[in-house]
């Protein structure tokens, strides 16, 4: 009785499946963990702190900076949202990234842990660029980003060495993950 009580105050967590993934990079969940705890000193958390006093995103120069705007509502990540969706060739919601990939149905598990360690790998690529063009003042091209995603993603599904049992997923990542950007 004591444990269902305990089991029934569970809240559910819609990230919990990033943690799964085996085809995520170890530093891009840790990356995510914190993301969704709300964790990260993006500038609206350092303002508050009294740590600095001017609140402007160091990506689009323009907006102030908070989670939201600089992994979904900034033009920079706009831009890099865009070339992840003409390379995997699929429709991403820019305001629903998280949601749609936890509710989204594929034909094989391997391609959603696929687009889950490309979303996770943009997100901490965008923190990346964020944090150099806020140290070295340059913010890189955004097919760059894309091109550093594209290639820790290929190394790691061929570095797990993952079987493809769908036919269907197998020419799908085949197809994905040569493809130039």
């Amino acid at each position: 009785m004591g444990y269902s009580w305990i089991v029934d105050q569970g809240v559910p967590v819609v990230w919990h499946p990033w943690m799964s993934n085996r085809v995520l990079v170890p530093r891009h969940s840790f990356f995510i963990w914190l993301t969704v705890q709300n964790r990260l000193l993006t500038q609206d958390r350092l303002c508050k702190m009294k740590i600095i006093q001017e609140n402007r995103c160091f990506l689009c120069g323009v907006d102030e900076e908070n989670i939201e705007h600089l992994f979904f509502e900034c033009c920079y990540a706009k831009k890099c949202l865009e070339l992840v969706r003409i390379w995997l060739q699929v429709d991403i919601p820019v305001n629903l990234v998280l949601s749609w990939w936890v509710k989204k149905k594929m034909h094989s598990l391997l391609i959603k842990h696929i687009l889950g360690a490309v979303i996770a790998s943009l997100m901490y690529h965008l923190w990346q660029a964020r944090n150099q063009s806020r140290i070295d003042h340059y913010v890189p091209r955004p097919e760059r980003l894309i091109q550093c995603i594209r290639n820790e993603v290929l190394a790691r599904v061929r570095g797990k060495s993952l079987i493809l049992k769908s036919q269907l997923a197998r020419v799908w990542i085949e197809n994905c993950l040569s493809r130039v950007i």
